[in-house]
């Protein structure tokens, strides 16, 4: 992406040296969960560029996979009940309520990075949207912090074990 001639913007948050090359470094701490809240709010569209085509996606989920599994994305056509059911478990698995519809009919983009901030194991931090409709305006929409936000929110208070960095 960062390669692109669109020259999308990227974020890494909070982000560090390396990376600074290739993203925006955002000033919010790992643990600063109401930073991230605001700027889940902000920040509610991805922009993906291809072969010089730009796609636009409404993001509709955001939640660490707990356990790392390559298998849980799915690559090629889902039935309709599989896609039902996939767009359930990403709406459960968030940790915001997103005002957005999502039909078994949609283009769903998954992004995955992984983190180790979980008592020193490896586990995905995953961001799922959907491609905005031909008809569909681009606006802001209503992000609520939902009862897996207030999961999180404890987690994310960390502990001695927690990911490390150096400087």
């Amino acid at each position: 992406l960062s390669k692109s001639p669109k020259k999308p913007e990227l974020f890494a948050a909070p982000g560090n040296g390396g990376i600074a090359a290739l993203a925006k470094c955002v000033d919010i701490k790992a643990t600063d969960v109401e930073g991230m809240v605001k700027f889940a709010k902000e920040n509610q569209y991805i922009q993906y560029t291809i072969d010089g085509k730009d796609y636009l996606y409404k993001i509709f989920g955001v939640f660490f996979e707990k356990e790392y599994k390559l298998d849980i994305y799915h690559q090629g056509d889902y039935t309709e009940k599989e896609m039902k059911d996939y767009i359930k478990q990403i709406k459960e698995s968030s940790f915001y309520d997103y005002d957005v519809e999502v039909l078994e009919n949609d283009k769903i983009i998954t992004l995955s990075t992984c983190t180790r901030f979980f008592e020193g194991t490896t586990k995905q931090f995953v961001v799922v949207g959907r491609m905005v409709r031909e008809d569909e305006k681009v606006k802001k929409y209503d992000v609520k912090a939902n009862a897996k936000y207030k999961e999180i929110k404890e987690i994310m208070k960390g502990d001695d074990n927690d990911e490390k960095t150096e400087v």
